[in-house]
């Protein structure tokens, strides 16, 4: 007998038009032939294409709006307007409570770094 019998999945980019049939075909021998663990691990991947999938559907909207920034055919705040819509309704945080923790976090860095040296110059 030959190899091949699922296509080389192998060797196939998971983007490949016949990558997730083959894959699901492999998964479902594995399991008859009682390889259970290894056909759990194919099985995340069949999963994670489709949650990567749905990821990207919800993104949809901000790649859209940011391609047209880049490329000078919309302004900077819509893609901006965009973003705000997509992590208000896919993110539990706000987006200015973000920004604040981020400068104060920026802020004491800059203190904590200051302090050192200081430190060193009365050890020295």
């Amino acid at each position: 007998m030959s190899g091949g019998s699922f296509d080389f999945l192998y060797s196939k980019d998971i983007d490949s038009e016949d990558f997730r049939v083959n894959l699901k075909k492999m998964i479902k021998f594995m399991k008859l032939d009682g390889f259970l663990i290894i056909a759990n691990h194919l099985e995340k991947i069949d999963f994670n294409l489709d949650k990567a999938q749905e990821i990207k559907d919800n993104l949809n909207d901000v790649l859209h709006d940011y391609e047209w920034y880049f490329s000078g055919d919309s302004g900077k705040e819509k893609f901006e307007e965009t973003m705000t819509k997509y992590l208000e309704k896919y993110t539990s945080f706000d987006i200015q409570e973000l920004n604040r923790l981020t400068k104060e976090i920026y802020y004491l860095t800059e203190q904590l770094e200051l302090k050192r040296k200081q430190l060193i110059d009365k050890l020295l």
